[in-house]
């Protein structure tokens, strides 16, 4: 019989990445985890999951960008430091 996982989420680096821009970003704004979890539509109980590292929907992720500034997801995930950088797409 196979054993399914329960607990917490693995924290992998891109979802690190991840939560260590939207708390950063958040705070610079001056803006309450409460106040993310009411405008992008999560609970708080998300929010603090998020910012931990433990990543997120992917649904989630435009109304999380949008509420953050509206940065770039590229900037949310490390891969650009520009946050308003958008990714070109090869021709």
């Amino acid at each position: 019989m196979f054993r399914t996982r329960v607990g917490p989420k693995p924290r992998t680096p891109s979802n690190q990445i991840l939560g260590a821009r939207v708390k950063a970003r958040r705070r610079a704004l001056g803006l309450t985890r409460e106040r993310m979890a009411i405008d992008v539509g999560i609970s708080f109980a998300t929010t603090r999951t998020l910012e931990y590292g433990q990543g997120i929907h992917s649904t989630v992720l435009p109304a999380l960008a949008h509420f953050l500034g509206d940065v770039s997801l590229d900037y949310l995930f490390g891969l650009s430091e520009d946050p308003g950088a958008r990714a070109t797409t090869p021709a």
